[in-house]
């Protein structure tokens, strides 16, 4: 039970410490490199990937969203045919779940694709 809570941690402290300096997709090759080193499998992978993901960056927009008071996602949600600012917080958690969530599956895929088989 703890592996799987350390991965989710490390995403997250990784991503949010390289979130100033480099692009927003950096998420995808931490989780994967996350994933790789800490011998995750695919499919526990993927849940992982996508719960850092969720978690950091519907925190990080939920957060962003109350210092300014909705103003931007509301502004988006009418974009969107009428999204309320919580969806708009909602679905970015969602994308940064997605592309999280690719990242760790390609980590522990490549794991698995690298190791010796057991003789």
């Amino acid at each position: 039970m703890i592996r799987p809570i350390a991965i989710i941690l490390a995403i997250i402290a990784l991503s949010f410490i390289s979130g100033p300096w480099l692009p927003w997709w950096t998420i995808a090759p931490i989780s994967a490199v996350v994933c790789f080193l800490l011998r995750a499998r695919p499919v526990v992978a993927i849940v992982e990937g996508f719960l850092a993901g969720l978690l950091l960056w519907g925190g990080l927009a939920f957060f962003q969203d109350q210092a300014n008071e909705h103003i931007l996602s509301s502004q988006i949600g009418v974009l969107f045919n009428g999204l309320s600012s919580l969806m708009v917080v909602l679905v970015t958690g969602i994308i940064g779940g997605l592309v999280s969530s690719l990242g760790a599956w390609t980590g522990a895929s490549a794991r698995v694709l690298f190791q010796q088989p057991d003789k």
